[in-house]
């Protein structure tokens, strides 16, 4: 039994040190290419990520009292509200992923059952939760 675990622990140990000795051998173009891709994302002001949409309404007194209601329930999660014609909006949070958000959006859904978790392209990096 010790020799098995020994051969084991030889073989995993091999195997690993060989998937750390890879290199990769890219042209220059594709240098060219994806360097001007960083640029371009280290110019953009925003990100891609996702929120939790708490309502959508075109009475803006409604989104006010949800807000204050949301608000006094949850008073630690930064929520955003938005005005896209003829909608009002309030969306909480601020994640890169959309499984990030669905440990938010379990919590929010005991207080509102309608949220859900939505795409959103013009979120600060600054918002985001757990990266920056």
């Amino acid at each position: 039994m010790r020799i098995l675990i020994a051969a084991l622990f030889l073989f995993l140990s091999l195997a690993s040190s060989q998937a750390q000795n890879i290199t990769l051998n890219a042209s220059s173009e594709v240098k060219i290419l994806m360097n001007r891709y960083g640029a371009e994302n280290r110019m953009s002001e925003f990100v891609d990520g996702w929120r939790i949409q708490i309502v959508s309404s075109t009475d803006r007194r409604k989104i006010d009292e949800m807000r204050k209601s949301f608000i006094q329930k949850f008073p630690n999660i930064p929520i955003k509200m938005e005005h896209t014609p003829p909608y009002y909006k309030i969306r909480a949070g601020a994640f890169v992923t959309k499984l990030d958000a669905m440990g938010l959006l379990y919590t929010i859904k005991q207080e509102v059952p309608g949220a859900y978790p939505t795409k959103d392209n013009k979120i600060s990096p600054s918002e985001m939760v757990g990266i920056f």
